[in-house]
């Protein structure tokens, strides 16, 4: 008898606990959807700047402050030129000039000319990232994209990180 009462008892306690559960990882699916949404949104904005879209000084030094104000979650910030070379890129200069078109979210901005947020990926610079890319117009001339690494990991522990199953998670 009583362990029937345990085991009812320990069902509707793992019931209740999908339950939770589950309400965190659809509050962690919309956290995740509105944090792309607004970075799509920014990086839009900061592509239509005419020193952004020209690639000058004075818009490098806009995608650097830029960088600086956000660094919580982004890794680096690059200016991608219309044949999907990187012609800007902060903090590590390094990567100017590297031909990044062969990637797919990459090939997918040059050939759609919308906003581009790519799947999950090893970054040159070694951890899993995710690509947010705004295209960048001079008129109706497409000259390329901004993008912004998001560290994945950062953004998993950020968003996930309140999903757990039992005490071992």
């Amino acid at each position: 008898m009583f362990h029937l009462f345990y085991k009812e008892a320990e069902k509707i306690a793992i019931s209740k606990l999908h339950e939770e559960q589950t309400i965190h990882a659809k509050q962690a699916a919309r956290g995740i959807e509105e944090f792309f949404t607004t970075w799509t949104r920014n990086l839009g904005a900061l592509a239509r700047m005419g020193e952004v879209v020209s690639n000058d000084a004075v818009g490098q030094r806009s995608l650097k402050y830029f960088f600086e104000s956000n660094q919580k979650f982004v890794t680096s910030i690059s200016r991608v030129d219309e044949h999907g070379v990187i012609t800007y890129n902060y903090p590590d200069s390094r990567t100017q000039g590297i031909d990044i078109s062969g990637q797919s979210h990459v090939r997918e901005l040059l050939r759609e000319r919308k906003p581009v947020i790519s799947d999950v990926f090893r970054a040159v610079e070694g951890f899993d990232a995710v690509a947010v890319y705004a295209p960048v117009f001079s008129g109706a001339e497409f000259k390329g994209g901004v993008v912004v690494l998001i560290d994945f990991e950062s953004l998993a522990h950020h968003y996930v990180e309140v999903i757990q199953v039992g005490v071992t998670g």
